[in-house]
């Protein structure tokens, strides 16, 4: 378990900044950094979205349990 806990924290780092990311997209940036931001986004999602789908929780049978 001490694996997922820091896979999960790891993960909970990444969603922060797509958070802060997403935010800036809508609120604050600058027009011409929307593309950049986007695929910057499109990147850390893909990431924190594998962080979770993998072998290591199949094997640890934490989607078992829901």
């Amino acid at each position: 378990m001490k694996k997922i806990r820091e896979i999960l924290e790891n993960r909970g780092a990444l969603d922060h900044a797509i958070t802060l990311l997403s935010w800036d997209l809508e609120t604050e940036a600058p027009f011409l950094a929307a593309e950049k931001i986007s695929k910057t986004l499109g990147y850390l999602i893909g990431k924190s979205y594998s962080m979770i789908i993998n072998d290591e929780f199949k094997k640890n049978g934490i989607w078992n349990k829901y």
